[in-house]
Parts: C-alpha cells; structure tokens; sequence
C-alpha cells in the first residue's frame, strides 16, 4: 500500500513515525511547502522523498493520499488534484489518526520507560545476586574449613587422652613405688628416715600427676564437647549455603527470563507487525 502525506508538521510528522515501520506500507512522498518542517526532517532521514509541490505525487503509484494539514484551501487542492484516481484521507479523519497515532506513541514510549526500567532493575537485582552468591560460596568454604579444623582438634584430643592415659598409668606406678619405699623406710627405722621423706614426696608427685591428669581430662572433654558443637553447627551453615546457592539461582533465571521478555517487548514495540 502506497501512501503520500501532505502537510509535515507535527501531526504529519507523528503518522509518518508511525507508518514507517509498518509492513505492506510504503511512504512514496511527503509533501510541504516549508522544507524544514519536522515531517520532512523525518522523510530525509529514512530516505523518503519529500517536495514542497503536490505535482511531485505520482498518482500512478499513490493508493492513499493523507491530507494533514487541516487548512481548507489545501483539502480542496488535494480532492481537485487527486480524488478520481487516490482514496483521500481528509484532515478530520486525519487529525482523528493523529490522535490514535499521538496516544500510540505516548503508550510506546512510556512502555519502553518501564521496559527499561524493568531492565535496569533486573540488571541491578542480578549484580547483587551474583555479590550474594560469591557469598554464600566464601561461607561455604569457611564451613568447610571448619569442619577440616574441627577434624583435626578432634585428632589431637584423642591423641591428648592417649599421652593422659600414659600420664595415669606413670602416676600410678610412680605412687606404687613411694608406698614400697614407705614401708621399706618403716623397716630401716632410724637409717630410714631420709629415705621416708623422699618417698613421701614421690607419692605427693604422684598424687599430684594424678589430679593434674583427671583436670586436664575433664578439660578436653569440655573442649571435645564445644568442638562437636561447633561441628554441627557448620554442617548446618553448609547445608544453609547450599539452600541459599539453589535460591540464587532460581532468582537469577527469573531475572534472565524477565530481561528476555523485556527485550522482545522493546523490539515488538520498535518493529510492530
């Protein structure tokens, strides 16, 4: 469908953008007496051709002629000159065009507004869904840190109660011997008596050891204790990130398909159909 528009003002220029990309429809001339007019700034940059004549509209190949300037004079040119062989748009169903087309326009633009805003947001959203998830993995890791080190405390308690064990068995054997001594000293009676003295202190070295051993046991049990905890509290962080990395996740598709939609509603609205 071959269309002409006379008269490139605003209202000309406004069905122009409008009718441009529009398929089956070809602008053939735009038409007015001031070439610098916003109609034929628009027809120069899509490389439509443009006259301040009416002469210059081939009717031959014109199907519509769009009358738009409203002026009565022009309207009675345009039906002289071309209503045996164009259908003529006069300016009333022109301007009523020019309405629709001004509301089009305004929609569109204010759709891509929000479109882009949309877009905005969503890349917004994702950057800090991406700091978020870069997160979560740094906690992921100090969890998994944790348990190594919690592994390890475990080992060395273990390895703690075997040296206490030896302790124990050392402080036993070392008392045993103070009571032997203490009661060979008992026999000597008066050569003994030193020797009595000695083997009191070995048995209150040994007593000693003891208790030491027993304070030091009850302490790496409260620590083995405190450990287990925080080892059941870093499985569960773990388990946390991991439910936190899944939901990242799902927000970002989310995301990806929200900008993809945009994307085809800004083209859709650029190129209509």
């Amino acid at each position: 469908m071959n269309i002409a528009i006379v008269g490139a003002g605003v209202g000309g220029s406004n069905l122009l953008n409008s009718l441009i990309n529009v398929e089956d429809v070809k602008i053939t001339m735009v038409v007015d007496t001031n070439l610098n007019s916003p109609g034929i700034l628009l027809a120069k940059k899509y490389g439509i051709k443009y006259s301040d004549s009416m002469d210059s509209i081939r009717s031959s190949e014109t199907d519509i002629v769009i009358e738009a300037t409203g002026n009565e004079k022009v309207s009675k040119m345009v039906k002289d000159k071309f209503e045996n062989s164009c259908t003529i748009i006069d300016s009333k169903a022109a301007l009523f065009l020019m309405t629709l087309v001004r509301k089009d326009i305004d929609n569109i633009t204010k759709m891509n507004n929000q479109i882009s805003l949309i877009h905005d947001t969503s890349s917004l959203v994702e950057y800090q869904i991406k700091e978020i998830t870069l997160t979560i993995e740094e906690l992921r890791n100090l969890s998994s840190n944790l348990l190594s080190y919690t592994q390890l405390s475990n080992e060395y308690i273990n390895k703690s109660d075997t040296i206490i064990k030896y302790v124990n068995e050392i402080s036993s054997k070392t008392n045993m011997l103070g009571l032997n001594a203490s009661i060979e000293a008992a026999r000597a009676g008066e050569q003994g008596r030193g020797f009595s003295v000695v083997a009191k202190e070995v048995q209150k070295l040994a007593n000693d050891s003891a208790g030491f051993s027993k304070e030091i046991d009850q302490i790496l049990n409260k620590l083995s204790h405190e450990i287990n905890k925080i080892n059941v509290e870093a499985k569960k962080l773990d388990s946390l990130s991991e439910k936190q990395i899944v939901a990242s996740n799902h927000v970002n598709d989310a995301i990806a398909n929200l900008m993809e939609e945009s994307n085809k509603h800004t083209t859709s609205s650029i190129n209509p159909s």
